[in-house]
């Protein structure tokens, strides 16, 4: 499954704060399944790509429960375009191929 993160740090965070980030990050290493993370120019916050299998979601979910005190984070979960293309015709002409 692919899922696109939105997530954005915390405002007003200290200096002690984000020397906590980059500990707890250190040690957590990337999220379960992350294939690419991008971050936005302003440096609030970022993308982040992951492709993830069900397998994979306890370990996601305990990275994001030591991460979310420090950022807010916003799934959306993704298709490539030829898949939803694929999906999308199969439901407006349904029984053609």
């Amino acid at each position: 499954m692919l899922i696109v993160t939105r997530y954005t740090w915390k405002a007003f965070l200290t200096k002690a704060e984000i020397g906590e980030i980059l500990t707890t990050y250190a040690d957590l290493g990337a999220p379960p399944g992350q294939v690419e993370n991008y971050v936005t120019a302003d440096l609030s916050g970022g993308f982040s790509i992951l492709d993830i299998t069900s397998e994979q979601l306890p370990e996601l979910y305990v990275w994001r429960l030591k991460m979310a005190q420090f950022m807010e984070m916003e799934d959306f979960p993704v298709l490539p375009v030829a898949d939803a293309v694929v999906q999308a015709s199969s439901v407006a002409f349904p029984g053609q191929t």
